[in-house]
């Protein structure tokens, strides 16, 4: 079935279906119902390859993350993968890693198929090869990034201010009582270094305790030694701020087993909102960043590109406390 067939038994020209298919104006109500029921009729569908031919778009879509493991990563990539879904747009997402030469890897495939946008998922795309390459192989598509920023034309970033958030989380520490605070991450991406810059800025501003505690990890390793190691340097630390949830959920045992009674003895920060953070005991508080606003500022943004709109290249997000009981006032 064609849609030379459809126009045959709907006794219309190919180019009227074709219209009434793309929901173009100026056709009669009667003869636009009539073709929609025999479309219907025989569950009829464009061939949307077969139409990219003749419109060089594919409705396809790339989502590029460094770690599709990451709830948050997961999280905002189905969100965005979802939303495209009603515009008539397919994804595929590539699982990056966290090396120059795994997202060399990455645009190496990309460049083997055809896309009518890119998204990059984390600040950790936010660096010199990425932009490169954008530059090089894909300045004639829309590529959106969801917490980062390049300044190239074709490039619009949605960021979130997570330095500010930062820095509220450590004015809530010790709004509760607590007088010495640390911050643990793991420094490689640029979004977890503007968390700790807001850790450190907001303690020089109030000369809150004698000199900043901060802790760099691999999170992929185990790390009880590392923070074993900073809790006897640093006697007497009250606070973390670790750099995101998983990280914080990944060092409660820890905590625990080193009879630190949380909030009493240790008040916990962690970023993300990760459903998680309401389901231990006790619960975490945490910063939201926005994942689901992101999301749709993401789609927003490519659906207007590629419908011919103006977008502005850079939006800022601003980041909310969710305070829990791991900050309890003392």
């Amino acid at each position: 079935m064609t849609i030379y067939d459809i126009a045959k038994e709907a006794g219309v020209s190919a180019s009227t279906v074709s219209r009434v298919i793309n929901n173009k104006k100026g056709i009669k109500n009667t003869t636009k119902t009539k073709v929609e029921n025999i479309l219907k009729k025989y569950d009829f569908h464009l061939d949307e390859n077969a139409k990219g031919l003749v419109t060089k778009k594919t409705k396809l879509i790339a989502i590029l993350v460094a770690d599709i493991r990451l709830e948050h990563h997961n999280n905002i990539s189905y969100l965005i993968s979802k939303k495209l879904m009603e515009f008539g747009y397919c994804t595929i997402v590539i699982n990056v890693g966290t090396t120059t030469e795994d997202v060399d890897d990455a645009v190496g495939i990309l460049r083997q198929r055809k896309v009518d946008g890119i998204i990059l998922v984390g600040s950790i795309f936010q660096v010199d090869q990425v932009e490169y390459s954008i530059k090089t192989f894909f300045s004639d598509i829309p590529v959106i990034m969801a917490n980062g920023y390049l300044p190239l034309d074709n490039v619009y970033g949605i960021e979130i201010n997570e330095y500010q958030g930062i820095r509220d989380a450590v004015k809530l520490l010790y709004s509760k009582g607590y007088t010495k605070i640390a911050f643990i991450g793991s420094l490689n991406t640029i979004s977890n270094r503007q968390k700790r810059n807001g850790y450190l800025d907001q303690l020089r501003c109030h000369s809150y305790q004698d000199e900043p505690i901060v802790l760099d990890i691999d999170k992929t390793n185990d790390s009880y030694e590392e923070i074993q190691e900073l809790f006897s340097i640093y006697k007497g630390i009250d606070a973390v701020i670790f750099s995101d949830d998983i990280l914080l959920f990944k060092h409660l045992r820890f905590f625990e087993e080193n009879g630190k009674r949380i909030p009493d003895d240790l008040g916990l920060i962690g970023v993300n909102n990760d459903f998680f953070c309401t389901l231990t005991t006790p619960t975490l508080t945490t910063i939201d960043n926005k994942m689901e606003d992101t999301a749709l500022a993401v789609v927003s943004t490519l659906i207007g590109v590629l419908n011919g709109e103006q977008k502005v290249n850079r939006i800022m997000l601003f980041t909310k406390i969710i305070e829990r009981e791991s900050t309890k006032k003392r």
